[in-house]
């Protein structure tokens, strides 16, 4: 089904909203002129007024940032936990665009469309960059086309975009291509393979197992749901054709097959000999290690927490006590959300956090919302190995939450 809007007055009173969805596509800097000029742009669209029986929708993310503010008022360090605060004046912003403003069936229809539309402008930008870059190591400077650094060095390189928080707003627009009408199925199903490579080649391994699971969600859909099983032969066919994309690059090969799943040794594929670009599990240790040393902590504090400002130097001098001196030079997070917020502002932050994972899940089980699934898996399976204090991760979580469920009761 194709999206047709009926006039300009849509384009007008969504155009906002449309950009606040994608501040991080292009760079971590963008995210607060984005999110600056969507809300003045709401502002001078007189496109507003506030409606209190929707006060479901901004409940939880005003509970959320009353709680990040009670836990940063007790902080030590309030320069760091003013800093981090700053980050979260999007979980204020956003609701109230949504709660106060007046969006429509094609409002939402042009918000989703301008989103995915934009995820494939920055893929294509990517793309073209990363080939460049090896046509003219290639052509100019007579080296061999080397698929290493076109995977891990220029692949993402022209924004220095992060793969993780790359992989969450990709593997969203694949949502909406899955389970939301954004354009005909015959365009559906290319945009869906060609999302998938993009995802692949974005690097994140955990992005890319989250992909899988969409696609495993794709497939009940339509066998035990809708009753299609060719739509199911042909997802199952997407989803073969994506693992013979992994198989046949040897780097994404060793990422996904060996390193993620641990089917085989870990295959090196470094040019030159030169095995010192990337130690061998200095990732996956360095998380452990973090995670242990965060639970830790975590048990001396587990209600309170130590506080917004103060949480990220009680982790790093727990790496220096303990000597783990390369986590403590990197500044290494916790790269886990839960413990992350446990960390920050102790239990009472840990479960509302929780609640943006099964709220979402609790309306997709009950109503068979697959959008509300999906985001819900995105956001539950990420915050396993990220830590979403990051501006993007952070307006990432409070946008989508926001926009399907005040997509879910435009519905009801």
């Amino acid at each position: 089904m194709k999206i047709k809007l009926k006039s300009h007055k849509t384009v007008l009173s969504a155009l906002p909203y449309a950009l606040a969805s994608i501040s991080y596509m292009f760079t971590v800097h963008s995210v607060g002129y984005f999110l600056g000029l969507a809300f003045v742009l709401w502002l001078l669209s007189g496109q507003w007024h506030f409606q209190v029986e929707k006060y479901k929708i901004w409940l939880l993310p005003v509970a959320f940032l009353v709680v990040t503010l009670i836990s940063s008022v007790f902080s030590e360090n309030q320069t760091t936990a003013w800093q981090i605060m700053q980050r979260f004046i999007a979980f204020l912003i956003i609701p109230l665009m949504f709660v106060a403003g007046d969006l429509k069936k094609d409002d939402y229809k042009f918000i989703i469309k301008f989103f995915v539309i934009t995820n494939y402008i920055f893929f294509a930008i990517n793309w073209l960059y990363a080939i460049y870059r090896q046509l003219h190591f290639s052509l100019v400077k007579n080296g061999p086309f080397n698929w290493y650094f076109f995977y891990r060095y220029d692949f993402l390189s022209v924004f220095h975009n992060h793969p993780t928080y790359v992989s969450l707003f990709a593997n969203m627009s694949l949502a909406f291509l899955l389970f939301y009408d954004v354009f005909d199925k015959r365009k559906s199903f290319f945009l869906i393979v060609l999302q998938m490579v993009n995802i692949l080649f974005a690097g994140s391994r955990i992005g890319i197992i989250i992909m899988f699971l969409l696609l495993v969600l794709k497939l009940s859909e339509l066998v035990f749901v809708q009753k299609r099983v060719t739509y199911a032969l042909k997802a199952l066919s997407g989803i073969f054709l994506s693992l013979l994309i992994i198989w046949l690059i040897p780097i994404s090969r060793e990422k996904v097959f060996y390193r993620t799943f641990g089917l085989h040794k870990v295959y090196h594929y470094y040019p030159s000999g030169n095995n010192n670009l990337h130690p061998e599990n200095e990732e996956k240790n360095g998380r452990l290690t973090a995670w242990k040393i965060s639970w830790s902590l975590i048990k001396q504090k587990p209600l309170t927490g130590y506080g917004i400002g103060d949480a990220e130097q009680h982790l790093l001098q727990a790496y220096k006590e303990q000597h783990k001196m390369f986590l403590y030079r990197i500044k290494h997070n916790v790269h886990n959300s839960y413990l992350q917020f446990w960390l920050m502002g102790g239990v009472f932050l840990l479960l509302l956090y929780l609640l943006f994972v099964a709220i979402p899940f609790y309306y997709g089980i009950t109503s068979k919302n697959y959008l509300m699934l999906s985001y819900a898996i995105i956001v539950g399976m990420s915050s396993l190995t990220e830590s979403f204090v990051r501006i993007q991760g952070i307006v990432f979580i409070i946008y989508f939450y926001i926009l399907l469920t005040s997509l879910y009761y435009e519905k009801k």
